[in-house]
């Protein structure tokens, strides 16, 4: 038996156990999860605020684990075997029909259901979702693979990482010395800093509540020029202050449920900018000045999810080891504990300040030195916790754009050694030609100024265990 964690109801969550998926020749495969992160939107699941016609439901659209079992059939679609890791899309498209075949699936009429999120009828209450100890993953799910040495905790971001690459570069179209205003900051607000300044923005302005004072103090080591308190300050009044009254290039409204973030993107946007909605608001209308839409002719574009261009430069900038993506995650929770995750996230627990929260079903006890070691042995938590200068990003029909402001400052390195300017880029290019490894163009190292250590260690998360969680 495995166990799953199931949503029957707004704010009710229990622990339930299905039989172990059997896999058969045709069948999918099953994949050990790891860790799954928790999105916002969870949050609303949640809460309610997002209907309850799909529950009862196993929750988690964001999971990351191994390869148990695998079909003969779907390893050669995948192109994976039992042991390898593997990011996990939500959606699971027909893979035959005309948008499918056009490389819409995002698109796709004939969609077979989801992993972690909503699911027709017929195919009934199973462990499709990531906050279980297995998920039986469907033949036509889409899989991508990921490095295993890279903490869980870090890795599982492919999903938010992968968010603020579309909704920025892609979808936002942020090319070199633009601004770009993010509306949110948030786990994907945060992402979206990180997404632009690899782009090559050349001034970032993030907003956020008075509570989320932490959240934008990372935002400017990762990269922001400017933060926004909105509670103290007015949103469009300080970002025309700030571009000498011209307004932002791109803006991207992250923000959950709130309406006037959406008319502050439209007011605060330049002239023929362009605005990417991101934020559910739970279905309840938002009133939209067209006028201004036209006006000013503008874009105005939504931002359904993450596709699989997303991810593939989501997990190749995880993999290049070059962000301090361990100082987003905050919280980790065992799968008895789901509800309170979710309520923490959502800022419900006092004393709490979440800013990427994860499941790992499955324990919580390698959490201390060994996995910071591995974490830094990966590359992923770099010795100096500075300021994101420049990283490197392939945009389709633009190859790779580095991004502006590249110093000759100190450039830390995983393995302790410290080199400075040129000299630095040369030998890592000589020795990535010898490993047969080139993950990042050498014009976009990433340059940290000056050295500080991460708080409470590299991976600063908080460990929880508690008891199962049954309803609020």
């Amino acid at each position: 038996m495995i166990r799953a964690a199931v949503q029957t109801g707004p704010r009710q969550i229990e622990i339930r156990e299905f039989p172990r998926p059997v896999i058969g020749p045709d069948d999918g495969g099953l994949l050990r999860v790891e860790a799954c992160g928790i999105c916002g939107s969870d949050v609303e699941q949640y809460k309610g605020s997002m209907g309850s016609q799909w529950l009862p439901m196993v929750p988690g659209h964001e999971p990351l684990g191994i390869i148990e079992e695998v079909s003969p059939r779907a390893a050669a679609r995948w192109g994976v075997k039992p042991g390898d890791r593997v990011a996990v899309e939500i959606l699971i498209p027909c893979r035959s029909c005309d948008l499918c075949l056009a490389g819409r699936y995002m698109s796709c009429r004939n969609r077979i259901g989801s992993h972690g999120g909503s699911n027709p009828p017929e195919r009934g209450l199973g462990p499709w979702g990531g906050f279980a100890e297995y998920i039986h993953l469907h033949p036509n799910a889409i899989l991508h693979k990921v490095r295993n040495d890279i903490p869980a905790e870090v890795a599982v971001m492919f999903n938010p990482l992968g968010a603020g690459v579309r909704w920025a570069a892609f979808l936002g179209g942020v090319q070199l010395g633009d601004t770009v205003l993010i509306l949110g900051a948030g786990q994907r607000g945060l992402a979206a800093v990180l997404a632009a300044r690899t782009a090559g923005a050349g001034t970032i302005i993030v907003t956020g509540l008075s509570r989320d004072a932490s959240k934008l103090a990372l935002a400017r080591e990762f990269g922001a020029d400017h933060t926004i308190d909105v509670e103290a300050e007015d949103t469009v009044s300080r970002v025309l202050d700030i571009t000498g009254g011209a307004g932002a290039d791109v803006v991207l409204e992250l923000t959950p449920m709130a309406s006037q973030p959406v008319r502050d993107a439209l007011n605060a946007v330049r002239w023929g900018g362009r605005v990417v909605l991101a934020g559910l608001k739970g279905g309840r209308p938002t009133e939209l000045s067209t006028d201004l839409i036209i006006n000013k002719s503008l874009t105005v574009m939504g931002a359904f999810s993450v596709d699989s261009r997303g991810y593939t430069e989501a997990i190749r900038l995880i993999e290049a080891g070059r962000f301090p993506l361990a100082r987003m995650h905050t919280h980790t929770f065992g799968l008895e504990d789901v509800a309170r995750a979710i309520e923490t996230l959502a800022g419900e627990v006092p004393g709490e300040d979440a800013v990427h929260v994860a499941i790992v079903p499955r324990g919580t006890g390698n959490l201390g030195a060994d996995r910071r070691a591995r974490a830094r042995d990966a590359g992923v938590v770099p010795a100096g916790a500075g300021r994101v200068r420049s990283l490197a990003l392939h945009v389709p029909g633009r190859g790779r754009r580095a991004a502006a402001g590249v110093g000759a400052g100190a450039l830390h390195r995983a393995d302790g050694v410290v080199r400075r300017g040129a000299a630095a880029g040369r030998q890592r290019r000589q020795r990535s030609r010898r490993g047969g490894r080139f993950p990042v163009p050498a014009a976009a190292e990433l340059r940290v100024a000056g050295s500080c250590r991460a708080r409470s260690g590299p991976l600063g998360q908080r460990v929880h265990r508690g008891p199962v969680r049954r309803g609020a």
